[in-house]
């Protein structure tokens, strides 16, 4: 199974509170998205106090409410504290697709990725309006694209993993479902190739449907163990390709039973010379025969290569 990144949320109502919270959570994760933007009062002079306690790979966002945010103050007073984290030096800052232009990139910290964010808290829209938002934020040159919307039923969820499926390999993406229906994307969808899930610690989920971060880590280790087991039982590319000049009537009989096994002792019996109960009847297979085997389903078909077609 790939290396599946866990980005744990951090929130807290004062700064005081949020700098515990996150001191906390960096103990149990290696990944944090922080949401300053649930901080009352958020400053842009506040943001060194947050990168300052900030040990493990790291997300700003400060969402507005108009995005499903917290963040109560103007939008020039939110994209100054983006502009400020910017040039701050965090691992990624979050911008919204409605306000990527407003970003000075010429002021990004070097090593700074820019996620390009869409969210949809009422539907999920049609896939050909999924893909154009998408277009739309791969014309911006951004780092990573953040597709996030709410799932109302399986068909939504087939849309939004549609759009892992048919992205470029080395595309960075995140594309996640939100609600009950949306939940099992937060499982899967780093499985079809997005970039992140997000996980809550405590009652510091952001969105509905988010799974606390010991219940995912135990989920993906089921689904780790189970492919492990799965993979032991795959014959190996000797098993599976024995060439044909090793095949001998013993290995044959070894490796099949039930019906397989009486059919080669009748071929035996009706082939072998009289008084011979053993040999001959391998090479006789290999020379005069075709021999089509299959592991799935261990029977032995004879082709007779005298026959013409037809």
């Amino acid at each position: 199974m790939p290396k599946i990144n866990i980005c744990t949320v951090v929130t807290g109502e004062t700064l005081a509170e949020f700098r515990q919270n996150l001191q906390d959570i960096q103990r149990v994760s290696d990944f944090v998205e922080l949401r300053v933007d649930y901080i009352n009062g958020f400053k842009p002079e506040d943001v060194s106090a947050i990168k300052e306690k900030t040990t493990k790979r790291a997300i700003f966002t400060c969402r507005h409410q108009d995005e499903g945010g917290k963040f109560t103050g103007s939008e020039k007073e939110r994209l100054a504290i983006i502009a400020e984290a910017a040039v701050a030096g965090f691992d990624h800052i979050d911008i919204e697709l409605s306000a990527i232009d407003n970003l000075d990139r010429s002021r990004v910290s070097e090593g700074t990725k820019i996620i390009c964010s869409y969210h949809d808290f009422d539907k999920t829209p049609n896939y050909k309006e999924l893909t154009g938002i998408v277009d739309q934020m791969r014309a911006k040159q951004v780092d990573v694209i953040k597709i996030v919307t709410t799932a109302k039923d399986d068909k939504d969820v087939k849309k939004l993993m549609k759009l892992l499926i048919n992205k470029a390999a080395d595309e960075r993406m995140i594309v996640l479902g939100m609600g009950e229906e949306g939940k099992i994307t937060r499982i899967i969808a780093p499985l079809f190739g997005s970039y992140l899930t997000f996980a809550s610690v405590g009652d510091s989920e952001t969105a509905p449907g988010q799974i606390d971060i010991e219940e995912l880590r135990e989920i993906y280790g089921q689904i780790d163990k189970s492919a492990q087991i799965m993979a032991n039982k795959l014959p190996t590319e000797h098993e599976s390709t024995q060439p044909a000049d090793r095949l001998d009537e013993e290995a044959l009989e070894e490796e099949y039973s039930g019906p397989s096994a009486r059919t080669i002792q009748r071929e035996k019996a009706k082939r072998a010379p009289q008084g011979q109960t053993k040999g001959g009847l391998a090479e006789r297979l290999k020379s005069n025969r075709g021999f089509v085997r299959s592991r799935r389903q261990p029977t032995i078909k004879i082709i007779d290569k005298t026959k013409k077609d037809g």
